[in-house]
């Protein structure tokens, strides 16, 4: 947690994720023994950034308390309506998820990769240019147009089968503990994967999920904690240190990229794995999410 904080606490302090994190990973801790209190901070946590949904999701599927933890989610929810609406802003209320839609594939995004490359080796007049509209740079050149208008049912997609993997695993016997933590970073790997928005801010989304992995089994979770660390590191490189070179479609600069969206994907295979397993083979009896 210390090395990720070195490379990756400056980004911590100028986002919102800075405050999302924290209530995140208390509401992963409290799953065990309060999966109501946990769906209460997750909720909050998803209506200042919508990624801990994930984490949500997975707890409805783990938990055996899932009517409490759904209504907990509700009233929260409730809760926000009603001040939303008090304050005026109602009519503004789900442009988080609408404006996204109008968005090209950003430059750091996974599926942005092999324009990346296009762009380096100068082929098709690809391109790597600003979109001053939400200031963002953005990968231009064949198939990008259809590309970034495919990923917001791609990533439906994904998470649909994610969940039925999750539904799967459960069904056949997985214990619960371990479905949450698995479950919650294979969702949120999902969301960053198969995201048409790659921003650096988005790794701090994997730290909470890994830390609360970590204390639930020590030794399961060095593997996601190690791909962790070196997403935080080459992430570190990319923002802010060489940004600009890799703007200006620098080679190295996008081979560090293409390791960093190597690992994340690494990372959303092992979690997919491990998922998998879980219903498949005997998994010891753990006290967590039972509610």
């Amino acid at each position: 947690l210390l090395i990720f904080l070195v490379f990756m606490g400056y980004l911590s302090f100028a986002r919102v994720e800075g405050i999302a994190a924290p209530i995140v990973l208390i509401g992963m801790l409290y799953a065990a023994r309060q999966p109501v209190v946990a769906s209460v901070l997750l909720s909050i946590a998803t209506w200042i950034k919508v990624w801990p949904a994930a984490v949500i999701l997975s707890l409805l599927i783990a938990a055996k308390k899932r009517a409490q933890v759904f209504l907990a989610g509700v009233v929260v929810t409730a809760v926000v309506v009603l001040g939303t609406w008090l304050s005026g802003g109602l009519a503004r209320i789900a442009d988080f998820m609408v404006n996204q839609g109008s968005r090209g594939m950003q430059l750091e995004a996974t599926f942005s990769t092999p324009w990346v490359w296009l762009s380096v080796l100068n082929i098709a007049d690809s391109k790597i240019a600003d979109n001053t509209a939400i200031n963002s740079s953005e990968v231009y050149g064949p198939g990008t147009e259809v590309a970034a208008y495919l990923m917001q049912p791609l990533l439906i997609v994904a998470v649909v089968l994610g969940t039925a993997l999750l539904i799967r695993s459960l069904r056949r016997g997985a214990d619960r503990g371990e479905l949450f933590y698995e479950g919650a970073l294979m969702m949120t790997t999902v969301l960053i994967v198969f995201n048409k928005v790659g921003s650096p801010q988005f790794m701090i989304w994997l730290a909470p999920v890994i830390v609360a992995g970590l204390v639930y089994d020590w030794k399961r979770w060095r593997t996601p904690a190690a791909l962790l660390m070196g997403i935080a590191v080459v992430t570190f490189f990319i923002y802010p240190l060489f940004y600009t070179p890799l703007i200006h479609a620098n080679p190295i600069m996008a081979g560090v990229l293409t390791i960093r969206n190597v690992l994340l994907v690494l990372l959303l295979a092992w979690s997919v794995k491990r998922t998998w397993d879980l219903g498949t083979k005997p998994q010891p009896a753990r006290e967590v999410a039972q509610g």
